[in-house]
């Protein structure tokens, strides 16, 4: 499940309306229930088309991340080491396109192996291949982190060192 500040980054960079963000309800408001609005497999097809061309089909990101944000049994977790680019100064598509990324790996490992646990590992490893993609079209795309990632790749050592990025 993704935290409100990541949805809201999310949606943010997209541009998706505030309407489908959770509101923060007043003290005195009784919370309301959560409603899904995102079958899963809706959620697994869009996941599908993403992963086809992922820089181009970021609009499927949407509703897969709905689907992660409003489902209890899909989890994802999210920090600052985990998502370097989201803390940089990065055009707002590079950001939304690895932030699809992270959750679209991670959410592919979890139907993968019919689990409910995050998996950062795959999260990472996909963002590095969609990373690859968006710096073929921008050659001065340059994120530190993921950089040292890329090089690890083609080393093969990239779950080495998603592992000791993890770690920190």
């Amino acid at each position: 499940m993704l935290s409100i500040r990541s949805w809201s980054i999310f949606a943010a960079l997209v541009l998706l309306a505030p309407a489908g963000l959770a509101a923060e309800t007043a003290a005195d408001e009784p919370p309301r229930e959560a409603r899904q609005t995102v079958t899963r497999s809706e959620a697994v097809k869009a996941l599908r088309t993403y992963q086809q061309d992922p820089v181009n089909n970021l609009e499927s990101a949407s509703v897969f991340m709905t689907y992660v944000k409003e489902d209890g049994d899909v989890h994802v977790s999210m920090n600052d080491t985990l998502l370097p680019w989201m803390r940089g100064n990065y055009p707002p598509q590079t950001k939304a396109a690895l932030l699809s990324a992270f959750v679209a790996g991670n959410f592919q490992a979890q139907l993968d192996d019919e689990t409910e646990l995050d998996d950062s590992v795959a999260g990472l490893t996909y963002v590095v291949d969609v990373y690859t993609q968006l710096k073929k079209l921008d050659a001065t795309l340059l994120i530190p982190e993921l950089e040292k990632l890329l090089s690890a790749k083609g080393d093969d050592e990239l779950e080495v060192a998603i592992n000791r990025m993890i770690a920190r």
